[in-house]
């Protein structure tokens, strides 16, 4: 509603309330778990994504915008500067300037199964 009558420090206002007061108080204690030491990961991880959705689809809808990313970093070479599992939840707006930097490769059908045979194994 703010953003639609250009006012843009009341929007930014609501925005870093709901991200300080809401989404961290919980969303990143939760998020805090690490997945890679065992315990209940699958649970965990249900958990996680399952409120990633529901709060994306709440960040679209009251920001506006035109998609989200979520994105999760893992290692130093991924991105990764906080050594706990979280996700990153961007909304995006067209024409916005930003990019995921990721070509994809075309790879054929033989190179695809061996890839799976390798993770697999």
């Amino acid at each position: 509603e703010n953003l639609e009558k250009f006012e843009l420090g009341v929007a930014v206002a609501k925005l870093y309330d709901f991200i300080w007061d809401v989404f961290c108080d919980w969303y990143i204690e939760l998020a805090k778990i690490r997945l890679q030491k065992g315990g209940e990961q699958a649970k965990t991880a249900k958990q996680v994504l399952v409120l990633a959705k529901r709060l994306g689809k709440q960040m679209v809808e009251k920001l506006n915008a035109d998609g989200l990313n979520i994105i999760q970093n893992n290692g130093e070479a991924a991105g990764q500067t906080v050594n706990h599992f979280h996700l990153h939840l961007i909304p995006r707006y067209e024409d916005d300037g930003q990019h995921i930097l990721w070509e994809p490769k075309e790879v054929s059908q033989e190179e695809l199964e061996e890839i799976q045979n390798m993770i697999l194994q």
